[in-house]
């Protein structure tokens, strides 16, 4: 399961605020429901075990990978057509499919490893997540202006990420 992906356009989103606010003539608290609202999707993650345990943790994986990339196409198309509800809708399902996906990975990493060794894989699973978020703070800059200050196209770069990830987790069986 290829991580920093969703973790990489996730930051890109919070970096580019300004810039998102301008296009969609919103203000900081409307952009804030872009993270409030999608995070109140982690009280799922208990229910998400059902899921798991019926469609086993490959299928499911399977499915979240796909979802979280479509989700954050949605994120971007409703950005470049100024359709705010559009970018909630996209980032209350990239958020929904990420922690089952966070659930998954939880999961396939007690199964695989024993006691002595579980806290060092859990933690490299976090340690995956916070250079994806990291890095996409620190690229943010560089990719904008790659693209010459155009936000959507900036983003479309993220989905490149998040689209690496789907693909790694059809590749790679749990």
């Amino acid at each position: 399961l290829y991580i920093p992906g969703p973790y990489f356009m996730d930051a890109m989103v919070g970096a580019y605020k300004a810039q998102i606010c301008e296009r969609l003539q919103i203000d900081s608290t409307t952009f804030a429901t872009f993270f409030s609202i999608p995070n109140m999707a982690g009280i799922l993650c208990g229910p998400f075990g059902a899921v798991i345990s019926t469609y086993g943790a490959s299928r499911t994986s399977l499915l979240s990978g796909v979802f979280i990339m479509l989700s954050s196409m949605v994120v971007v198309v409703g950005l470049d057509r100024r359709a705010y509800y559009l970018v909630l809708l996209g980032r209350l399902v990239f958020w929904l499919t990420l922690y089952i996906m966070c659930t998954i990975q939880s999961v396939v990493v007690y199964k695989l490893f024993t006691k002595g060794a579980l806290p060092t894989a859990y933690g490299f699973v976090i340690l995956a997540c916070r250079v994806g978020g990291i890095l996409g703070y620190f690229a943010s800059g560089f990719v904008l202006d790659w693209v010459h200050g155009n936000v959507v196209s900036a983003l479309w770069v993220s989905v490149g990420f998040v689209s690496f990830a789907a693909i790694a987790t059809m590749l790679v069986p749990c």
